[in-house]
């Protein structure tokens, strides 16, 4: 597959990426040397952006105004930091799918995701046990996507409160929200095999919990006595496993359990 690099000094005009029918190896961007003025490169639906591993963008002007990049088709990110060094506004249009969660920008630049965009969180890959803070990749998606491709076995923690304009799907793995607040506009999903762990005050979504789902409620785990008060969720799984031996789970109304249900 061929690769493609973005480079050159002293341009000033837009550039638009649109390459549906290529499947690229590899794509680099570096470009240091816009002349005065805002200009934007372009990847343009349909078309496949694969960074790498420790992805470097490099888009920035070389004196006055900013270069941007707008994505309306899908990048596609390896493990390693992204950085993605750019001076104007870097928009999600269309779908990042990222095994890394850690994105830097040297210039300064914003980041955002557009109406109908989607971020989806691969994990690493690599068979061990891992935690993942996504919130640092961004704490406002459109679509959020959580599908670890190591199963079960790693985590996506939250270090913010996140905002989710369209629709959140746990695919894989385990999403722990850490005492911050999830706030979805559209629907809320955990898929079979997903665990969405809370330590059990956090504001939450309505949850709907597929066949094989498991929620687990651990408690905050600050050696003090704390009382939780269990979702009005329908539950599939559920586990009640606190780390404060005299923290308290209690159930208000009537509890819907389709599954297994487990405390330690």
């Amino acid at each position: 597959n061929p690769t493609l690099t973005l480079d050159g000094t002293n341009i000033s005009s837009n550039a638009t990426i649109d390459a549906s029918a290529v499947s690229f190896q590899l794509v680099t961007f570096n470009r240091t040397g816009w002349s005065a003025g805002s200009n934007t490169v372009t990847i343009a639906s349909g078309t496949t952006v694969p960074l790498g591993d420790s992805p470097v963008v490099t888009l920035y002007a070389a004196s006055s105004g900013t270069t941007g990049l707008t994505n309306s088709g899908t990048i596609t990110v390896g493990t390693g930091t992204f950085a993605a060094n750019i001076d104007g506004a870097f928009t999600n249009n269309g779908t990042i799918k990222t095994k890394t969660v850690t994105k830097t920008n040297s210039q300064g630049g914003s980041y955002s995701n557009g109406t109908n965009s989607t971020v989806e969180f691969l994990g690493d890959g690599d068979s061990a046990t891992d935690s993942f803070t996504f919130s640092g990749f961004a704490t406002s998606y459109y679509h959020l996507k959580l599908n670890s491709t190591d199963g079960a076995s790693d985590t996506f923690a939250q270090g913010a409160n996140v905002t989710v304009s369209g629709n959140y799907t746990l695919t894989a793995g385990t999403h722990a929200s850490k005492s911050y607040s999830l706030t979805v506009t559209g629907t809320s999903t955990v898929q079979t095999g997903g665990v969405f762990e809370l330590y059990g005050a956090e504001t939450l979504p309505t949850l709907t919990l597929n066949s094989g789902s498991t929620v687990k409620y651990t408690g905050d785990g600050d050696a003090a006595n704390d009382s939780y008060t269990l979702k009005a969720w329908t539950y599939h799984h559920l586990t009640i496993a606190g780390t404060d031996a005299g923290d308290s789970f209690a159930v208000t109304g009537t509890l819907t359990l389709g599954g297994n249900f487990a405390q330690s």
